[in-house]
């Protein structure tokens, strides 16, 4: 069972004993107890890919020595095309998280995507980094919603899965996740391609983090990402006996705790 509702429970009634005891004339114990609230909810919202605040997708049950790539922030007219030529060398498939309004100014990439056999899924409309895990629900159903109509209007399918920005997520993103059919997908092996960093050493610690079952989180665009970067890997994982494939529905894993 995920924590999720409890520590939601929990959270507003500590808000509301807060509340109370300023309303009561006891403002140092309201202000504590509200303070309390405040760091419990910024302590689980801003740490990435973990399960405390609502179930997600980590990794998978491999049929044979399979790997789930997954790649983020497209589409990018510099980036996707060559992209998706370097899949295709390999024979890989991967699922492709994209921002709304990306999709939205470049439809040909999204049905680009589509039409090369992989899949896509949602990564918020706007990639509000610093601030979608400090959204309300308002906010953050727009986010998922205008992304998921602007993914329909260029390629006519639905995503899945969502990857949350940065993937933080706070205790309001599951129910609404949940109401709309999709479901967080995290990742277990990560490259942190947006920040500068020696290639052959990107290389190095991302293939010997690879596992049977793996979700590998790479970027379309960044400091290091980019097609040479994907070439190398998938070259190494090809040498390493992997199969970059998208797993079937059955071998999915969701972990509900963190």
């Amino acid at each position: 069972m995920s924590p999720a509702p409890l520590l939601r429970a929990g959270l507003l009634a500590t808000a509301g004993l807060g509340a109370g005891l300023l309303l009561g004339g006891r403002p140092r114990s309201g202000l504590l107890a509200l303070a309390a609230a405040h760091a419990t909810f910024c302590a689980t919202a801003a740490a990435p890919n973990h399960a405390l605040t609502g179930p997600l997708i980590r990794r998978f049950t491999p049929r044979d020595r399979e790997l789930w790539l997954t790649l983020d922030d497209g589409p990018d007219p510099a980036a996707t095309p060559a992209i998706l030529d370097v899949l295709e060398r390999h024979r890989a498939r991967a699922t492709f998280l994209l921002i709304g309004k990306r999709a939205a100014r470049h439809p040909d990439l999204v049905r680009a995507i589509t039409a090369a056999g992989h899949e896509i899924g949602n990564h918020s409309h706007t990639h509000p980094a610093a601030t979608f895990w400090t959204a309300g629900p308002a906010r953050l159903a727009r986010e998922i919603d205008d992304a998921q109509r602007a993914i329909h209007a260029a390629a006519g399918i639905t995503p899945a899965f969502f990857r949350p920005p940065v993937g933080m997520a706070n205790l309001f993103l599951d129910p609404l996740l949940r109401a709309r059919g999709l479901r967080r997908l995290g990742w277990s092996v990560r490259a942190f391609d947006t920040r500068p960093q020696d290639p052959a050493a990107l290389l190095d610690r991302l293939t010997a983090a690879c596992y049977p079952g793996a979700i590998v989180l790479l970027h379309e665009r960044g400091a290091t990402a980019g097609t040479a970067i994907l070439d190398a890997f998938l070259t190494r994982l090809r040498r390493a006996e992997f199969r970059v494939t998208l797993p079937a529905e059955a071998q999915l894993l969701v972990d509900s705790l963190a």
